[in-house]
This record gives C-alpha cells, structure tokens and sequence, in this order.
C-alpha cells in the first residue's frame, strides 16, 4: 500500500510538471460581441426643483474683497463672470449688482456721504468691476465698512420687465425673478 501512494505522488508531480510550460502561446482572436441586454427598470422621479426663471442668472452673496485696490479714497473689486460675453451684451443682456450691509441692500450706483459706489461690467475681460471712489471736490477717506456682500443678477436676451418691478428695488426684483437669498 505504501508502494501505490509514493507511485501516485510520483504521478501526480509528473502531471503538474508536464502540464506547466514557461511560456503562453500566442492570445486568440477578438470574441464576438455579445447581444444587448435588456433595459433596467425605470429610476425613481427627483425631487422637484425650484422655481426660477430661465432667462435670469444670479451669485450667491459675495464677501467683499477689495482684491484689485484698496486705498484710502478709491477701492476696487473684480469678479470673474464667464457669462458676460460679447453675445450677451449684443442680445441685450441686461447686468444689476448690489450690495448688501447687516440690514439692507442697496442698488448700485449710488452715491453715499463723499463717495460713490458703480459697476462696470467688461465682455472683454468677463468681469465686473466694483468701485468706490471719492467725489471729486469732497475730501476725507472713504468709509465704506458697511459694505458685506455683493451681489450681481444677469438677465439674458433684454426680456423686458413686466408688472410692477423696479431694478432699484431689491425685494420686488427678488420676488419677481423667483431669486433666493
């Protein structure tokens, strides 16, 4: 009995020596490709999203960073806006930006103590650029601390206002456009 197991361990090592090469043979050609499965079954429905109006585009509220100048009787901030191209402003692209304080929000321009506040909006450069500048003929530093945030909306294709709206008028503008604070 001893004879027959080293006999079969014999064997199955001549086995697995003869049936091991060093090297692969060349790979087979491409399968076919296999038929298409059928179609899953349908996904759940998403949530409904907000009301808004298509046409109308706006940023969140921005931290004021005076990042291009910041000097005592001029200041400036520029925001990228790849939005504001030359199609836009030639399809009568309309663009309003304000400003917001702890209790309020203000339309811009406007013009406060000794200084005013604009905007200047460039399809070259696709950007808005927001001053603050000393009125000519007035002196003093301009103090403009009560400024948090700001904020631009971009209205596409020069859809005109309807209704009772005023650009001037933050709260009816965010109203009527559906705009979310």
């Amino acid at each position: 009995m001893n004879t027959k197991l080293v006999h079969g361990i014999v064997l199955l090592l001549c086995i697995g020596l003869i049936a091991c090469s060093g090297e692969d043979g060349m790979e087979g050609p491409q399968g076919l490709q296999g038929e298409q499965g059928p179609a899953g079954p349908q996904g759940e429905q998403g949530p409904q999203g907000e009301t808004g109006t298509a046409n109308v585009r706006y940023s969140s509220w921005i931290p004021i960073d005076w990042n291009v100048l910041d000097a005592n009787t001029v200041k400036r901030m520029d925001i990228d806006i790849p939005e504001i191209t030359e199609e836009f402003i030639e399809n009568g692209g309309i663009v309003l930006f304000y400003v917001r304080s702890t209790d309020s929000v203000w339309a811009v321009p406007m013009s406060r103590d000794n200084y005013s506040l604009y905007f200047l909006a460039s399809s070259a450069s696709q950007e808005i650029r927001f001053l603050a500048s000393r009125i000519t003929g007035l002196t003093g530093d301009i103090n403009v601390s009560w400024i948090l945030e700001v904020r631009y909306v971009l209205i596409f294709d020069g859809i005109p206002l309807q209704g009772e709206v005023s650009l001037n008028d933050y709260e009816s503008l965010k109203e009527y456009y559906g705009i979310t604070d």
